[in-house]
């Protein structure tokens, strides 16, 4: 007769807690980091506000915040990234490639460098341990 053997490993919520893959964790931290940069060059420039006081936020690290509360840019983060500067749809942007939903270009063009950051975060800091 057999002997069935129990194999307990931890839950996943324990492993992505460890891995710090969760929706809070280094690894979340460091991509949204890594779309703030590549983000960058497409944020409107007219004075530098926009980009110089982007920050991760602090409770949801899968968010850039640009304009947080207390800053230069607070006031007009919003507007700019809906291509309603001043409540009147933007004509043009002063500093080329740059306009609204900034977020897109960044996407179609340089996800591909993104993942390849990423992963090598990953690679040099996530230590699989059980």
């Amino acid at each position: 007769m057999g002997k069935f053997v129990t194999l307990e490993m931890p839950s996943v919520e324990e492993l992505i807690e460890q891995l710090g893959i969760g929706e809070n964790g280094h690894v979340q931290e460091k991509y949204s980091e890594i779309c703030k940069d590549d983000m960058e060059e497409y944020v409107p420039m007219l004075e530098g506000a926009l980009r110089e006081e982007a920050i991760i936020d602090k409770y949801n690290a899968q968010g850039v915040i640009y304009g947080p509360e207390g800053s230069n840019s607070n006031a007009y983060a919003g507007p700019q990234y809906f291509g309603m500067p001043g409540g009147h749809a933007a004509v043009n942007y002063t500093t080329e490639g740059t306009g609204p939903f900034w977020d897109e270009p960044a996407k179609m063009n340089k996800t591909e460098q993104r993942n390849d950051k990423i992963q090598k975060y990953i690679d040099k800091n996530v230590d699989v341990k059980i």
